[in-house]
């Protein structure tokens, strides 16, 4: 009758080998979910929406500047065409225009003024 039930090998004794082995075990796996988790943190920081919308690239007209998440994937968009800035609302089954912003004033008290 060599096959125990888990119970029965908890109260078996374990050679201070075996027990070095079952430290390096769980070093090796808390190592590979620490090295998974640092893989997560570095895809989620470069992979982004905001990463990849905020480079103006020379040479194109239209970029997206400010998003702002409406919850149940609706989304109000700012575009921006040179110096013309617009705002868009997008859902799952729709886009449309809304209205062309004003260029943003500069806050009073400014070196402008002077």
């Amino acid at each position: 009758m060599e096959s125990l039930s888990p119970i029965f090998c908890l109260f078996s004794e374990v050679s201070p080998s075996d027990s070095i082995v079952g430290d390096l075990v769980w070093v090796k796996v808390f190592g590979f979910l620490l090295l998974l988790g640092i893989i997560a943190f570095f895809i989620r920081k470069y992979n982004s929406s905001e990463h990849l919308n905020k480079k103006r690239v020379p040479g194109k007209k239209i970029f997206i500047s400010d998003t702002c998440p409406l919850g149940n994937k609706n989304y109000l968009i700012v575009a921006q065409c040179d110096n013309d800035r617009h705002l868009i609302g997008v859902g799952p089954n729709f886009c449309q225009y809304l209205t062309k912003l004003s260029q943003p004033t500069p806050p009073s008290g400014s070196s402008q003024e002077q």
